[in-house]
């Protein structure tokens, strides 16, 4: 037996489509809702079917680097345009203050500093603890004083003897000091190192006033203002503050000089800065006193070109005026 079916059943049956296939993002929200919609065994923006679902454009704020042209703030390097201050260098045009081992490339004059452990070579104080030039100090001394710092403005102290450099590194806590007269001196506890300096003020004993100042130049200046005639002296040896001040000499506790420096620039400067008056009748002019010292560099006698700068320094509360006898 033959089964006839009408033509047009059979029509019919031939014209109809395939059932479809469910696919992510056919339907609105499939594409941010968690689930495997398709049963592909992925979700979401990872299923090629949400490439182009609007949820799925742009940063993802995930934390792998997605390379997008906007910071996700991962905790990679996504090298984008932006800071994402991980822990490794992005090279971006912001500083990232990372940790890396090297200069991150990213400062420059109008950036600023970026504090890591390394030498960036900014224009701002790193403070680093590299051991060479950072290149960031205002002058062209090469020291960038590694953990402290480093936008040096002066050259340091120079001085060709390092026991006399040792000891001006102390010189603001040189505790004996002597003074009378136009007269100061200083020198260390056990008196091996001395500063002896005197101004020839007297013509001026009578007319003292507050505020009066000595100027003793050492580099060969003359006529300038409160300048006066003076003489220095720089020392090593022993015992050698004996003597100073003192009228009642003892031939055997006598000064040993080992070396004698003298001035060949700078000034020390004296000043009244307090009139105390006569200690007895037709005696000198006493007064309380402070003495500076600037600019000042020694050298060493017979030994021309060998020579020591002096720390800048200033004494005061010296009681002077007085003459011993």
């Amino acid at each position: 037996m033959v089964l006839r079916l009408p033509l047009l059943f059979v029509l019919l049956l031939a014209g109809c489509p395939p059932t479809s296939v469910d696919r992510e993002g056919d339907v609105d929200g499939e594409c941010s809702d968690g689930s495997d919609n398709d049963g592909d065994g992925v979700t979401d923006c990872d299923d090629e079917g949400c490439a182009w679902d609007d949820a799925c454009q742009g940063d993802d704020d995930d934390a792998a680097d997605d390379d997008d042209a906007v910071d996700d703030d991962d905790a990679a390097d996504d090298d984008d345009a932006a800071d994402d201050d991980d822990a490794v260098d992005d090279d971006d045009v912001v500083d990232d203050d990372d940790s890396a081992p090297t200069d991150d490339d990213d400062d420059s004059a109008s950036v600023g500093d970026d504090d890591d452990s390394a030498d960036d070579d900014d224009s701002a104080d790193d403070d680093d603890s590299a051991a060479t030039d950072d290149d960031d100090d205002s002058s062209s001394v090469a020291d960038d004083d590694d953990s402290g710092d480093d936008d040096d403005s002066a050259a340091p102290l120079l001085c060709d003897d390092p026991a006399l450099e040792a000891a001006f590194a102390s010189l603001g806590s040189w505790p004996q000091q002597i003074s009378c007269g136009y007269s100061f001196y200083v020198g260390t506890s056990l008196a091996d190192f001395r500063l002896g300096m005197t101004w020839d003020a007297w013509a001026s004993q009578s007319t003292l006033f507050n505020g009066q100042q000595f100027v003793a130049w050492y580099d060969g200046s003359t006529g300038l203002p409160d300048q006066v005639a003076g003489t220095f002296a720089g020392q090593t040896g022993s015992n050698l503050l004996a003597n100073d001040c003192n009228d009642a000499l003892d031939p055997f506790n006598q000064p040993a000089i080992v070396q004698q420096w003298g001035p060949i620039a700078g000034s020390a400067t004296l000043t009244v800065d307090s009139v105390i008056g006569e200690q007895f009748p037709s005696g000198p002019l006493t007064f309380d006193g402070s003495v500076s010292l600037s600019g000042l560099v020694l050298e060493l006698d017979g030994s021309p070109g060998v020579t020591c700068a002096v720390p800048d320094r200033t004494w005061t509360g010296l009681y002077l005026g007085w003459l011993g006898g």
